[in-house]
């Protein structure tokens, strides 16, 4: 449950995805939970309970996703697992990687948060390589701008691009 980064979580409208109904930052923990702010509690949003949303997360060198369903909110938790189902997600695995434990991750590699993993992230990256602490360019987020992130991840997935 250590937390390893920030995301952003956007609820969109039922009838057009396109217009944001609520948005708000979260943590991100290491086995893939979304949890509030103060690192433990499940993410609150300040919607209608009982309205369907869909949900979309963002996080700052990781390709996109959104739903492909709407959840409905309720006076409970409601749980949204894109980890472990690929069709909750708006173009299933297109929009996802399968990572070695089976279960599906976001795809990092977009450096400048474009939607797209492209050449152009490659030379933003490289310019940076030897640096250190919290980046962008840090693909893997171990701390450290090394090849390695370039190598094992944007050569991997570029082509890439959120599917909506």
């Amino acid at each position: 449950n250590a937390i390893v980064d920030w995301v952003w979580v956007k609820y969109l409208d039922l009838n057009d995805p396109n217009i944001l109904q609520f948005e708000r930052s979260a943590l991100l923990q290491r086995d893939g939970d979304i949890v509030d702010v103060d690192g433990t509690s499940p993410l609150s949003a300040f919607l209608v309970e009982g309205d369907k949303y869909y949900i979309s997360i963002h996080h700052r060198n990781h390709l996109d996703i959104r739903s492909d369903t709407t959840f409905t909110l309720t006076s409970t938790t409601t749980t949204a697992n894109f980890s472990t189902s690929s069709g909750l997600i708006l173009g299933g695995t297109n929009a996802v990687t399968t990572l070695d434990n089976g279960f599906y991750g976001l795809y990092s590699g977009d450096y400048d948060e474009n939607g797209q993993v492209q050449s152009s992230d490659i030379s933003s990256v490289v310019i940076l390589l030897g640096g250190s602490g919290y980046s962008n360019a840090d693909m893997d987020m171990n701390g450290q701008i090394q090849s390695t992130d370039i190598n094992n991840i944007l050569y991997i997935n570029i082509g890439k691009g959120e599917q909506f």
